[in-house]
């Protein structure tokens, strides 16, 4: 029985090593996100403004010699808007573009930051007890990897738990998919809390991970005005 237990150990540390399935993006991504910005410093009451968004590629392109995917976001629908943290929410002159690129030989995906410089958001070659790199203010550890069915297929899936407020779920980096917080966009609000937590994505029309009753669409059904919400339901 013992020498059973270390030879399924040992194959599942060999599967587990070898595993590693690119994201491959194109056109036909998209991501539906809950967008969650709570700032209580200095204002009473706190200012809070969550909703739902869409992101999706809209092309690749060329920067510093390197291949790049250019993702927009869009509101999709409004739950509520506190006009002091507006800003915060991705607009057609805000913060609704980002650029990512993914490093197949590297296990890596990154992105732009402000200052235009690399930075890593998901590492695929990350082991237990490594720090997971895209959540930025929050340390979080990975405390368990293993393989997961999602949506009917097995994938290697690295977990962080951390019991914060808002961010109280666990965290996911899935092979194929990315992260469950704040990929591709990002944003952050008091304490470091992620702005966007992963509903579902698709990829040429086929929901790989999420619930498939969610509405997966490019673009909004509606041009966003900050006075109206938009009520898909």
């Amino acid at each position: 029985m013992k020498k059973i237990l270390i030879l399924t150990i040992f194959l599942f540390a060999i599967k587990a090593k070898a595993q590693y399935t690119p994201l491959n993006l194109d056109t036909s991504c998209i991501w539906l996100h809950d967008f969650y910005h709570y700032d209580g410093l200095g204002s009473n009451p706190p200012n809070i403004c969550n909703g739902r968004t869409v992101s999706y590629v809209e092309k690749d392109t060329i920067i510093n010699s390197k291949l790049y995917f250019k993702i927009k976001t869009y509101v999709y629908k409004l739950i509520s808007l506190d006009l002091d943290c507006m800003n915060q929410f991705p607009t057609e002159n805000g913060n609704n573009i980002c650029f990512i690129r993914e490093d197949t030989t590297g296990k890596k995906v990154y992105a732009l930051d402000v200052l235009g410089t690399d930075i890593v958001v998901l590492d695929f070659t990350l082991q237990l007890g490594d720090t997971f790199k895209n959540i930025q203010y929050l340390p979080l550890i990975v405390d368990s990897l293993n393989f997961n069915m999602h949506n009917g297929v097995s994938r290697k899936t690295w977990w962080g738990t951390n019991n914060f407020a808002w961010f109280g779920a666990s965290y996911k980096q899935i092979d194929g998919i990315g992260g469950t917080y704040n990929f591709p966009p990002r944003g952050f609000g008091e304490w470091g809390v992620p702005h966007y937590m992963l509903l579902s994505y698709a990829k040429n029309g086929n929901i790989l991970y999420g619930n498939t009753n969610y509405p997966v669409i490019k673009y909004p059904v509606v041009p966003i005005q900050w006075s109206v919400a938009i009520n898909d339901s």
